[in-house]
């Protein structure tokens, strides 16, 4: 998990902000299913998580309006990984934007046209969402099992480095 988040500080640094935020996006996912391993409906443990961990960074006073949602963000990760539709979430455009602020409204050009977008900091999201993974795992490392049991990341040119070293001492 912590690569997971040092990769998408890197990206972030690195100006790689789609590579950072699809990274991202996928923390609640995965802190979502060892928080609440009762809750079987993907959306409903992501909007948990993120609703219980980072909506903290978006509105410190919770009568302070706007803030950005889990249901906000599982709109933007639906649209952003899979170029879907979060049913039931009235938002139809996303904004990312860099060195700006965050905002969130409507605009309608007629009452039949209404709009509802949203315009996020995408370093500040990723930063967020980090920040919340990071806490999770610290604090839950020794009870929880956050390993990769499905990926594995190898770098041939050193195994095969070992390789040939074994093979050079016979």
């Amino acid at each position: 998990m912590i690569d997971k988040i040092c990769d998408v500080k890197r990206s972030i640094e690195a100006k790689a902000y789609l590579a950072a935020l699809s990274l991202a996006l996928t923390f609640p996912d995965i802190c979502g299913k060892l928080a609440y391993p009762n809750v079987q409906k993907v959306r409903e443990r992501y909007i948990k998580w993120f609703d219980d961990y980072v909506s903290q960074f978006y509105s410190p006073n919770e009568k302070e309006y706007p803030q950005f949602t889990g249901e906000m963000c599982y709109k933007l990760r639906c649209a952003f990984l899979h170029a879907g539709n979060a049913e039931g979430i009235p938002i139809d455009q996303f904004e990312l934007c860099i060195d700006g602020c965050s905002c969130f409204g409507s605009t309608w050009s007629d009452e039949n046209d209404k709009k509802h977008y949203i315009r996020i900091n995408v370093v500040e999201l990723c930063a967020g969402i980090c920040g919340a993974a990071e806490q999770f795992y610290t604090l839950n490392s020794n009870q929880l099992d956050f390993s990769d049991t499905h990926i594995t990341i190898i770098n041939i040119c050193k195994e095969t480095e070992k390789i040939e070293k074994l093979n050079s001492c016979q």
